[in-house]
């Protein structure tokens, strides 16, 4: 079930992932593990009250759970760090 993310939620994603130091992490998971990224969309969905309800927890998930997603949130990785 996807849900759509809006643009906003894009930015305070990036600055999330960014200030938690996960931004290379993240862009590492995509390129070994994008096959899975439903599954992992799952796990997170399942994480995001252990991690105290954190929203950003939820947009990472909602971005994994399809290819459009997942190349949207390649996007944003490339944003922040300026990559082509």
């Amino acid at each position: 079930m996807k849900t759509d993310t809006p643009p906003d939620d894009d930015a305070a994603l990036r600055s999330a992932l960014a200030a938690h130091g996960l931004t290379e992490a993240v862009r590492l998971a995509l390129e070994v593990l994008a096959p899975a990224a439903p599954l992992a969309a799952g796990l997170l969905r399942v994480v995001q009250p252990l991690a105290g309800g954190r929203a950003w927890v939820g947009h990472l998930a909602a971005h994994l759970e399809d290819a459009a997603g997942v190349a949207r949130l390649r996007q944003l990785l490339d944003e922040d760090t300026g990559a082509p």
